[in-house]
């Protein structure tokens, strides 16, 4: 069973990867890299090495390079995205204080909201949203998916595929850096999960509760604004919302979470995601082959892909 739902895992993630791209590639007017131009340049580094006659292997560097690069970027990100507190304005202040008022407000309220949706888990149309949350909420757990998004980040750059290099990598760092910070909250409020409190005020202290925020419903916004950035394709926008709203609804319904846990986790995960598309969009770019009007041949830098 467990092998079974490791592979339905692997077959959605990889999938919804996959074909997020290809409409993504399928949408813009860039030419995407073709393939086997990465991997000829592979190719020929790997006879250069084997030409070379110390024996070393000259296309390490390049890889070791990369991982610097994403290894360094990716602290430089955690470290902005952590920072914004410091940064904030008049405007970001409003709404900041709206959004914790509505917080507040769902706060005061989690034993009636949480009562109501498990009390009206059966009628419809909210069972169907719910059973169908049930089916997909896995696709949140962030460490069973996070594999399946590091192979496909490896796939893309192993291929040259980029579309899909790009859109995994994301979701690879937003999660990372999100969920450092959100294992550190659930340690330090420890509050307790619905099944296992007594009302929503129980809050241990000592590293027992998970409750806030929830994982899940962070992975899912997250995953829903990246795709929606990278296609920007309005029925898939939709689509990416309408099953993190699914899986949010249903770790209510399961007494997984109460109702102010799926909210910060939310609003959390998508500043999260957000800021993290829009730091890598203004870092990617491509140089393309081009023609002037009388045919001269250059090359053409393309930034914010």
């Amino acid at each position: 069973m467990r092998l079974f739902q490791d592979v339905l895992l692997f077959a959605l993630c990889f999938g919804l990867l996959g074909s997020c791209s290809a409409v993504a590639a399928e949408r813009s007017d860039w030419v995407q890299p073709q393939s086997r131009l990465v991997l000829a340049h592979m190719a020929s580094l790997r006879q250069v090495a084997s030409d070379d006659s110390s024996g070393t292997n000259r296309r390490n560097p390049v890889i070791l390079g990369d991982l610097w690069y994403a290894g360094k970027t990716t602290v430089l990100d955690a470290a902005h995205i952590y920072s914004s507190p410091a940064r904030i304005n008049t405007r970001t202040a409003l709404w900041a204080g709206g959004i914790i008022a509505v917080g507040g407000i769902l706060y005061a309220f989690d034993d009636d909201i949480h009562a109501a949706v498990v009390r009206s888990r059966h009628d419809q149309p909210l069972k169907a949203v719910i059973d169908f949350g049930e089916d997909i909420e896995q696709a949140g757990n962030g460490g069973k998916t996070a594999k399946f998004y590091l192979g496909a980040l490896a796939l893309g750059y192993i291929t040259g595929y980029d579309r899909l290099t790009w859109l995994a990598a994301d979701v690879v760092e937003s999660y990372y850096i999100a969920g450092g910070l959100k294992n550190l909250v659930n340690f330090v409020a420890s509050r307790e999960r619905p099944r296992d409190a007594n009302d929503s005020r129980e809050f241990t202290f000592n590293g027992d509760g998970t409750s806030f925020p929830s994982g899940h419903a962070a992975n899912m916004i997250q995953l829903a604004r990246i795709v929606s950035h990278h296609v920007d394709y309005l029925p898939v926008t939709v689509a990416s919302y309408s099953i993190a709203g699914a899986v949010s609804v249903q770790r209510v319904a399961s007494d997984s979470h109460w109702p102010s846990d799926v909210y910060f986790a939310l609003v959390y995960g998508w500043f999260v995601a957000d800021e993290i598309v829009r730091l890598n969009e203004n870092r990617r770019f491509d140089i393309v082959p081009t023609t002037d009007s009388e045919g001269t041949l250059g090359l053409m830098v393309r930034f914010g892909l």
